[in-house]
């Protein structure tokens, strides 16, 4: 008897959340890039390539378009800036260990910010296609949902849980 009061039990409560198709969430730093989540408890990070989040993503065509075109410009963006770090890098460094300014430095720290500005302009557009891809999957996602389970409630030191009933046409 208890074992069948445990899976039926297992079955309404853990069941229907267990095959939600949950909404993500996603925030930026600028010192560590991109992180999505889908409770905004534990985030992960999506890096350059957005691996992870690609295959969170598997199904919706119209979102992985846009992740591709993120994952391209920020490939762009990367290569860019890497130029620009060296082309600001190697004036600097010469002028430590030297001790001298060299005149064709200047033309190198111009060359770095031009280059710098272009990695950031592109890194601007692939910040906009990886908004417009969540904003996709999660308008696709979210018209039908049913889902049962415990929620907790954390704010203020309060850690309730409750039994959470949510029906979103």
């Amino acid at each position: 008897m208890k074992r069948v009061t445990l899976l039926i039990l297992a079955i309404i409560v853990i069941a229907p959340t267990i095959c939600l198709s949950q909404k993500i969430h996603i925030k930026k730093n600028f010192f560590t890039g991109w992180k999505y989540s889908f409770d905004q408890e534990s985030w992960h990070k999506v890096g350059i390539m957005g691996t992870d989040l690609c295959f969170e993503m598997t199904g919706n065509e119209e979102a992985l378009k846009e992740m591709e075109d993120y994952r391209s410009l920020m490939i762009v963006s990367t290569i860019f800036g890497s130029i620009g770090g060296v082309l600001l890098g190697w004036p600097i460094g010469a002028t430590i260990g030297n001790g001298e300014w060299n005149d064709s430095y200047t033309d190198m720290m111009i060359g770095s910010a031009c280059f710098i500005t272009i990695g950031y302009i592109f890194e601007s557009i692939a910040n906009s296609q990886i908004r417009n891809a969540i904003n996709i999957y999660n308008s696709e996602n979210q018209d039908l949902t049913f889902g049962v389970g415990l929620q907790s409630n954390l704010e203020k030191n309060n850690s309730n849980l409750y039994l959470n009933l949510k029906i979103i046409f």
